[in-house]
């Protein structure tokens, strides 16, 4: 093993099928693909990532609990993991609660809700209805601890203190922002812009400032330096391929969950040290866009930003 620490985190994308067809999805999800891991072949993977020392699992999609085994999948993962976060888009409300109770100890998962706006546009982007299943599922009593997720464009930027209010009148521990990217059905038109971003930024500062006594208001690596203080410490660069690793629906295994194209391996048939010792994963989580090698304010930012715009949204130029 070389001297790169373990990653502590795994995403881990399910299955690309889903019950909805939201504008903004950069992974064009709805159909299930070719090659998805078995019920047998994700207990594998999983316990072969637990071996390997990953501490933490993110399960995201497509939508997790479309599978027809998520459950015994969900049980599985939290007798492995320190933490699991289920990424949601709450289709299902409050039938989730009762499907869940099936599992006897649910101390440590998270449940990561997405909710992108008030109820006209979270149902423009999601589809007729969604909204009101998010809300069922927000305010369903439960001690599981529960985050919102947004993805924010310009459909739905007008809306952010409102799904702040909502995260505060529903007692949510995290909310996470992120920027949807112009990728898969996510329309280029649809994106913010650097301008708007930046704005965006400050805004989360003084939320961070106003709020961070009642909720965790976390933004998205696609932010980079934008934003260096985070609530946990000072940003040191995008976690992909350092501290997160991604394993694929079909189990090839990359750095970063939005940039599928850079493979280091599969798990179904490549060992996971393997895999992460790979001169393509060392390339991955070493190598800084270059608009960053003369910063220094950062290990570099996000590579997925790097990619579509050839520049940082924290950049000067």
């Amino acid at each position: 093993m070389n001297s790169q620490k373990l990653p502590s985190h795994v995403s881990w994308e399910s299955t690309l099928k889903c019950p909805l067809q939201c504008k903004h999805c950069g992974l064009d999800a709805g159909q299930a693909r070719s090659g998805e891991l078995s019920t047998e072949e994700a207990k594998n993977m999983l316990s072969t990532l637990s071996t390997f020392g990953v501490k933490n699992l993110i399960i995201s999609g497509g939508e997790f609990t479309i599978r027809q085994d998520w459950l015994e999948i969900l049980k599985f993962s939290l007798s492995l993991f320190e933490t699991v976060r289920m990424i949601t888009c709450g289709w299902m409300g409050k039938n989730l609660f009762i499907e869940l109770k099936k599992i006897k100890n649910l101390d440590n998962l998270i449940l990561s809700v997405s909710l992108d706006g008030l109820k006209e546009n979270h149902d423009k982007r999601r589809g007729f209805g969604s909204f009101e299943k998010v809300i069922e599922t927000l305010k369903y009593p439960s001690t599981i601890t529960k985050t919102v997720l947004t993805t924010m464009d310009n459909l739905n930027i007008r809306d952010s203190i409102g799904v702040l209010g909502l995260c505060l009148k529903f007692n949510i521990s995290t909310w996470s922002i992120q920027i949807s990217l112009p990728a898969g059905r996510m329309k280029p038109e649809l994106f913010l812009g650097k301008a708007k971003i930046q704005l965006l930024s400050q805004e989360i500062k003084n939320w961070q400032q106003k709020f961070g006594d009642q909720i965790i208001i976390s933004p998205d690596d696609c932010f980079a330096n934008l934003i260096p203080k985070r609530h946990n410490g000072k940003w040191d660069g995008c976690h992909a391929g350092k501290n997160l690793v991604t394993v694929l629906n079909n189990g090839l295994v990359t750095g970063c969950p939005t940039m599928g194209n850079i493979i280091a391996g599969n798990i179904k048939t490549d060992s996971m040290e393997s895999i992460w010792n790979s001169e393509t994963m060392q390339n991955f989580r070493c190598k800084k866009p270059k608009e960053c090698l003369s910063c220094g304010k950062c290990a570099g930012g996000c590579k997925t930003v790097s990619k579509l715009f050839n520049q940082q949204f924290c950049s000067i130029n």
